[in-house]
């Protein structure tokens, strides 16, 4: 009959529980499967009517290998769910894996699921999985999908987390994350605004991660244009480091875009030097601006060297003489000084 019940809370049947309940099923019960879960467990994954059906029966504290009631109901992305149970669970809790309820709601996407389980939960907690690097849930959101539903997520979080900058076991922030997850996903050329974009602004962009790479070295090395221009306000693209700057791996990517983009913003030794190595054609903003500037040093020289023509001509020098003549004769007719 308690194999009934669960089934029974799995399939979300509220009529079914009502029974089997009633014959003397006990909801206390956990599964023989891997998940160790009771029948609160899985009818938090489907129905609040469920839940509130089970929940005065039910150890709302268990936690099995995926977690407790929490987990699953955070997992499933049920908010309704999570308003019913969150009162009665420990937000705190973890899973055999040792991530919280928060940090498995960061990583789907729903928003409310989030908003509900902030302020019960320890934004700030480590993940223990061993594959999540020891990311907080925020960082968990950037590592999502870059998209603007994970941005919103992202927002919530961010307003609850102490350090934005914080890094995960790699060395890496969750900047880092979102902008390489934006990368995974191929927005190289997106205008789609990306997660990692809210963070701009009130990050470090300057931070290197184990590599020794900042975020937007990131996207150069991926020869991501579009994401170098929103990197860009918030880098300092001339920092170096072990002798060498943005430009530099740009032309070592042989990503001449991203160079002749870069080339403005660097030093002036850098982008020659990436202008000599480039080939016909590739630096193409970078050889207008070079042919602008050749061609106003020569409007500047042929003005100058008109200048000196002309104050040598014949006219000019017979003004210059009437110049000085005038000049002497006001000296002697000015009153003489006391």
């Amino acid at each position: 009959m308690d194999r009934r019940l669960l089934a029974a809370a799995e399939e979300g049947d509220p009529q079914e529980i009502k029974k089997l309940l009633a014959l003397g099923a006990s909801a206390r019960a956990v599964s023989e499967s891997m998940d160790q879960a009771t029948a609160l467990c899985y009818a938090a994954r489907v129905s609040r009517e469920c839940v509130e059906l089970l929940l005065p029966v039910s150890d709302p504290k268990h936690n099995g290998t995926f977690g407790t009631p929490l987990h699953f109901a955070a997992f499933a992305e049920k908010p309704e769910c999570l308003e019913a149970l969150i009162p009665h669970c420990d937000a705190l809790a973890r899973d055999s894996f040792g991530d919280t309820a928060l940090m498995d709601a960061a990583r789907g996407h729903s928003v409310r699921c989030v908003e509900l389980l902030i302020p019960a939960s320890d934004a700030n907690a480590r993940s223990e999985r061993l594959e999540h690097q020891s990311k907080n849930a925020f960082m968990l959101a950037m590592k999502n999908h870059p998209g603007p539903i994970v941005g919103e997520i992202a927002k919530r979080l961010a307003d609850a987390t102490q350090d934005l900058n914080a890094r995960d076991g790699k060395g890496k922030t969750a900047l880092m994350a979102g902008v390489e997850r934006a990368l995974e996903f191929d927005w190289r050329e997106s205008s789609e605004t990306a997660a990692y974009e809210m963070l701009l602004g009130r990050v470090d962009a300057n931070l290197r991660g184990n590599r020794g790479l900042t975020a937007l070295d990131r996207a150069v090395e991926e020869h991501a244009l579009a994401h170098v221009k929103k990197l860009l306000p918030f880098t300092d693209v001339r920092a170096e480091h072990e002798g060498k700057c943005a430009i530099d791996r740009a032309v070592e990517e042989g990503c001449w875009p991203v160079v002749d983009f870069l080339a403005p913003f660097s030093s002036r030794e850098k982008a020659d030097h990436a202008f000599l190595q480039a080939g016909v054609g590739d630096m193409p903003a970078w050889a207008a601006f070079l042919e602008s500037e050749e061609l106003q040093r020569t409007v500047e020289d042929v003005t100058r060297a008109r200048g000196v023509e002309d104050a040598k001509s014949p006219a000019a020098q017979e003004a210059a003489e009437k110049g000085s003549k005038t000049e002497k004769g006001s000296k002697k007719r000015s009153p003489r000084s006391l």
